[in-house]
């Protein structure tokens, strides 16, 4: 008797658990269920700002690379990677040493018929007597001023005759690059020497096709390189490259970016990360992007509340950030928008 009431009691108590297992998952179904289409979000009107990210590297400013114009054994590579030079320094030359002969005999000849001159102009002011008065002279000065400045057209010939033959520095700056050695042919084609003024240091960084209408020169930039971390460099946009470069199908737009102050051991080829401050609206109607559905490049869709229950609304979109838009049209200040989470 006992047992067949005992086994009454189980099977009561597994139909009471079931059931309110069953009444409990249709509570939690219909809660979540609820949840998903009671979010709202009320447009309303804030500052949007738009900052363009890029990654970018330090180049100099003021930097060139060297071409031969004619093709000839390389001779003489006067210069290693990291050397100082100063402008009109030469760097490679051909095998043209009787050229380069000719160059110091041309120079020699020029300085010897201006230490001539002077010293006749100094010997007259100290005894005008001593060069034979002053019609003496005038007459001796002329002669001096002739040959000086013969020696001086004979000198500028010989360096046009191996402007072709020698490179020379273009600029102050350092050798980033001696791409030749000694021995080997010249190439018309192929750079000899790359040199930079590191005195001068930018960030050049690529921006595409979609962001670059919104950057102009003299935006404000945040500068952020990988070796100093720790801390930020303020900037400006100093110039932006028309011509494009194509990346996998996609048009890229060099931008040049100047920081106000930069890191004494900062080095030329080192990355950043940079942000363009190149827009920004005042007191507009903003929407956060993972609300607008279907979104296009300037348009979108929103599910919008009213008092007959909600309905699809396309919007237009103007000015985009990273993480929300200004909408144009579509939507006013006070609007409830629809969203599941």
């Amino acid at each position: 008797m006992k047992e067949k009431i005992k086994g009454k009691i189980n099977k009561k108590s597994i139909l009471v658990v079931l059931g309110l297992m069953v009444v409990g998952g249709l509570f939690f179904l219909t809660k979540i269920k609820g949840t998903d289409s009671e979010n709202y979000y009320t447009v309303e009107k804030k500052d949007i700002d738009l900052v363009i990210e890029s990654r970018g590297f330090v180049q100099s400013d003021e930097n060139a690379e060297l071409y031969f114009k004619i093709i000839d054994r390389i001779t003489e590579v006067y210069v290693d990677e990291g050397d100082w030079v100063r402008k009109g320094d030469p760097l490679v030359a051909l095998s043209s040493y009787s050229t380069n002969l000719d160059i110091k005999y041309a120079k020699d000849t020029r300085d010897v018929a201006l230490l001539e001159k002077d010293l006749f102009v100094e010997k007259y002011q100290n005894d005008v007597d001593e060069v034979g008065g002053n019609d003496e002279y005038q007459i001796q000065l002329r002669t001096y001023d002739e040959k000086a400045s013969k020696a001086e057209s004979q000198y500028q010939k010989a360096l046009i005759n191996t402007s072709d033959t020698v490179l020379t520095a273009p600029f102050d700056g350092n050798v980033s690059k001696v791409m030749v050695e000694k021995g080997e042919l010249s190439s018309l084609t192929r750079p000899a020497i790359e040199i930079q003024n590191i005195g001068i240091l930018s960030v050049y960084a690529n921006v595409s096709e979609v962001d670059i209408e919104y950057v102009n020169i003299d935006d404000k930039v945040e500068v952020m390189f990988d070796a100093f971390p720790d801390k930020k460099y303020i900037g400006k946009v100093t110039k932006i490259n028309p011509a494009a470069q194509i990346v996998q199908g996609i048009a890229y737009y060099r931008v040049t970016v100047v920081p106000e102050a930069v890191p004494e051991t900062l080095k030329v080829g080192m990355n950043a990360d940079i942000d363009i401050q190149a827009e920004s609206k005042k007191d507009v109607v903003t929407l956060p992007l993972y609300i607008i559905n279907d979104l296009r490049v300037d348009t979108g869709e929103i599910t919008l509340a009213t008092n007959e229950g909600t309905k699809n609304v396309r919007v237009k979109l103007g000015l985009r950030s990273y993480s929300e838009a200004e909408i144009l049209e579509g939507v006013n200040e006070g609007d409830k928008v629809v969203y599941l989470q």
